[in-house]
């Protein structure tokens, strides 16, 4: 079978002298979108609970011009994200933590929201995480459908502590 073109590419990039000395790393849209999410501004601080390898760290630091971490403050934001497609390490600890209402969480609308996905609020809201799926078909009609190739499968939840 003749590999694809894109199949093609990474291998040019993974075994290019910059990405084997650690200069160049491989990221895929979610984790940019994440960042986004957050919206973490230049003096404004971040924790990053989860980094491994640390591509979502590494661009929050970008966009933050390498400032990082605190806890969250009242009015601050927390961003929940996985690299899984998982329900119950997404959705059910998004549904806990909001049952709990710990520490007053409210899940609050993402900046990009490229796929929205729907849990059910208290106040009937929906859609408002996104999960990146790299099992949903492909369907050329569905412009966001494309930001479920190539990626292992993501979920971004944003919350505002009150």
């Amino acid at each position: 079978m003749t590999p694809k073109l894109e199949d093609m590419d990474y291998v040019r990039f993974t075994s290019s002298c910059l990405f084997q000395s650690g200069n160049l790393v491989a990221q895929n849209l979610p984790s940019l979108v994440c960042a986004r999410v957050l919206d973490a501004q230049p003096g404004q601080t971040v924790l990053d609970m989860c980094c491994a390898p640390g591509g979502k760290c590494l661009h929050l630091a970008d966009l933050m011009q390498l400032q990082a971490i605190k806890l969250v403050k009242p009015g601050g934001f927390l961003v929940y994200s996985t690299c899984t497609t998982r329900p119950e390490e997404n959705e059910r600890q998004v549904s806990l933590a909001l049952q709990m209402n710990w520490p007053n969480l409210k899940l609050v609308e993402q900046t990009p929201n490229l796929r929205p996905f729907g849990i059910n609020q208290p106040d009937g809201s929906v859609g408002l995480v996104q999960k990146f799926d790299p099992e949903v078909p492909y369907d050329a009609s569905d412009v966001t459908n494309a930001c479920n190739y190539d990626t292992i499968g993501f979920f971004v939840a944003k919350f505002v502590v009150a």
